[in-house]
């Protein structure tokens, strides 16, 4: 038996619900399984903002907004990154340097 073998065992007898989250991969950091599978869907959806040349924290923000103030919202795809129109740039702020 191999060290890291023995050290798996060692740790499935202290942890027995972490060798389950340990073959999931990255789920064991986002508190299990579905919190993996929530993490997959709001990567993919960031990077798809990306994509579709919108600032995924802008883009995020108008549709939490546009959720928060419309109750009665039923096209949820109009949401969706490739069907928004993207946001313009902002202007670039200058960092101003003091002298001490």
């Amino acid at each position: 038996m191999t060290f890291a073998t023995r050290l798996q065992a060692r740790d499935d007898a202290i942890h027995p619900n972490f060798s389950h989250q340990r073959q999931s991969g990255n789920a064991a950091h986002t508190g299990g399984i579905r919190g993996g599978e929530a993490a997959a869907v709001l990567y993919t959806l960031i990077e798809t903002a990306k994509g579709n040349g919108h600032n995924p924290r802008l883009w995020l923000t108008r549709v939490l907004e546009t959720i928060g103030r419309d109750r009665g919202l039923a096209n949820y795809d109009a949401l969706l990154p490739w069907t928004m129109s993207p946001e313009p740039p902002s202007v670039p702020m200058t960092v101003r340097h003091q002298p001490p």
